[in-house]
């Protein structure tokens, strides 16, 4: 691939990564992958899994949120200095965690009774 066809189907993509169809613009991820070495996705297989055990949390497409574990910690979890600017009492640390082994996968900023956001890791 030449730097500029990179730079057009996505930052993520590696120069061993199977391409199909770059001219029509349809870009589609094949084998394993590895994101901020908490989760490894297969796009051969479907699977996103925990980098960590190996757990399968769900398949590429599907929200990767709502398969995790949810646990919530006041901001000052997040040490000193963090959070600070935000109203005492509304808002929470949510850390999401592989429900296998608790590997840490995310962690958010979220008001009381926000809704989760969606997240999905997809093969285009």
């Amino acid at each position: 691939l030449q730097c500029g066809e990179r730079i057009g189907i996505g930052w993520f993509v590696e120069t061993d990564m199977a391409i199909a169809d770059l001219q029509e613009g349809e870009t589609f991820l094949t084998g394993r992958r590895r994101f901020a070495d908490v989760l490894d996705v297969d796009f051969d297989a479907a699977t996103i899994a925990c980098a960590e055990c190996g757990h399968v949390h769900c398949a590429p497409g599907d929200d990767l949120l709502a398969h995790l574990r949810e646990v919530h910690a006041p901001l000052s979890a997040a040490g000193p200095v963090r959070g600070e600017d935000y109203d005492v009492g509304r808002f929470r640390l949510r850390q999401l965690c592989c429900s296998a082994c608790g590997t840490l996968v995310d962690v958010q900023v979220a008001l009381d009774g926000a809704p989760r956001p969606y997240f999905r890791i997809d093969n285009w």
